[in-house]
């Protein structure tokens, strides 16, 4: 008799941890109006910094100071852009690497180091 006991006891709170595991609710999935989904969704508006950056950055390949126009670059890429500044940012970097590159091959050993600088921050390395 102590036998069967045991076993309806085991039986049944297997059958209990079942029946609480299926009562559990999943979190509700987020819906495509909630906030947070609109707002990664819109986007960024013009950072007025980034014209003034990217008119810094041109004096700067003008005059020849291409460690200060490498950094320049380095800042521009971590600031947030719109769609339109990030294509600005982009066809400047690369102005600036093909003037670099132009410089060091006419024998300029501050472009060079400062397209190797340039080459390093593009690929991370």
């Amino acid at each position: 008799m102590k036998i069967v006991i045991v076993i309806t006891t085991i039986s049944f709170l297997g059958g209990a941890a079942f029946l609480s595991g299926c009562s559990k609710n999943a979190a509700p999935e987020p819906t495509v109006g909630t906030p947070a989904v609109a707002a990664e969704a819109a986007p960024l508006p013009d950072n007025p910094m980034i014209a003034a950056e990217l008119e810094a950055l041109n004096r700067q390949v003008q005059q020849r100071q291409y460690e200060a126009a490498v950094g320049a670059l380095m800042t521009l890429s971590q600031m947030p852009k719109s769609d339109k500044q990030e294509a600005m940012y982009r066809a400047r970097l690369r102005e600036t690497e093909t003037e670099l590159l132009k410089q060091a091959q006419a024998g300029d050993q501050a472009a060079a180091q400062s397209a190797q600088m340039l080459g390093r921050m593009m690929t991370g390395r």
